[in-house]
């Protein structure tokens, strides 16, 4: 066989297949109403219909957390401020209760001192008196 008489069998089965499929169509297809889009569209449709419902849920699960956050982030640093502000309190207390304890000490120490000095004055002025008199009786 020649290359024609294959190519005109070819142009025959590619023309047979087109005109049975339109009969299947016209007479098959168009009468039964249960397919009105192909699969992949109807496929596709379900699938961008999940995504926009799981793309709507991740939202607002994330304006959630953001939101717990952002009050969790508030409540810590206000009693972040308020320890700051009970620990200054009690330190502000602790110094002036150690510094009126110092003044204490200071002035308890300042007058026993003082009291070693006067004894210390009155021993030496009775010694400079035994020490007079005993070189007067000399």
């Amino acid at each position: 066989m020649s290359h024609k008489k294959y190519r005109i069998c070819l142009l025959m089965v590619a023309v047979a297949a087109t005109v049975g499929g339109i009969f299947y169509y016209c007479f098959c297809l168009k009468d039964d109403g249960s397919q009105e889009k192909g699969m992949l569209v109807k496929q596709m449709q379900e699938k961008g219909s999940r995504l926009k419902e799981a793309g709507k849920q991740v939202g607002e699960d994330v304006k959630q957390a953001l939101s717990k956050t952002g009050s969790e982030v508030k409540e810590a640093v206000q009693m972040t401020g308020e320890s700051m502000k009970d620990a200054a309190k009690r330190t502000k207390e602790a110094v002036k209760d150690a510094v009126s304890v110092s003044g204490d000490e200071m002035k308890e120490a300042a007058a026993e001192t003082g009291r070693e000095w006067k004894e210390a004055v009155k021993n030496v002025k009775n010694d400079m008196k035994q020490g007079l008199s005993g070189e007067q009786d000399a």
